[in-house]
């Protein structure tokens, strides 16, 4: 019984995973959203909810300074993760991500908590998939 629901908890999954990468009338245009457009895919009975303008955050000064040099330390081992994940997924997150959103429900049992997350990006779907 474990193994059915494993199974089709994943089918289901997999099926709403590949119709969210469709646009919609409930999806912002990849570059468009704003903290308005998230906070409506988001579920309504969450506990805490945050916004992250990435392409904003981005435009602060000692934060892209802090960024660039440390890309180009070379002792920054993670740095090759990081450039490997670029060419196999083609997505550079200073260029390609543009807005995250995350909300976050405590339930009522001790393993009842749940968090989702949003991000609005332009990638390739073929290269993904």
């Amino acid at each position: 019984m474990k193994k059915f629901t494993a199974i089709t908890s994943a089918v289901i999954f997999a099926i709403f995973s590949l119709i969210s990468c469709e646009s919609g009338p409930f999806s912002p245009a990849v570059g468009s959203a704003q903290a308005d457009d998230m906070l409506r895919l988001l579920p309504k009975d969450v506990a805490a909810v945050f916004f992250i303008d990435v392409q904003g955050v981005l435009t602060i000064e000692a934060l892209n300074k802090l960024i660039s040099e440390k890309t180009e330390e070379e002792e920054f081992e993670e740095f090759t993760d990081f450039q490997k994940f670029t060419e196999m997924t083609g997505i550079d997150f200073q260029k390609d991500i543009y807005f995250i959103a995350a909300a976050f429900k405590q339930g009522t049992e001790e393993y009842d908590d749940w968090g989702v997350g949003i991000v609005n990006l332009k990638y390739d779907k073929d290269k993904l998939l």
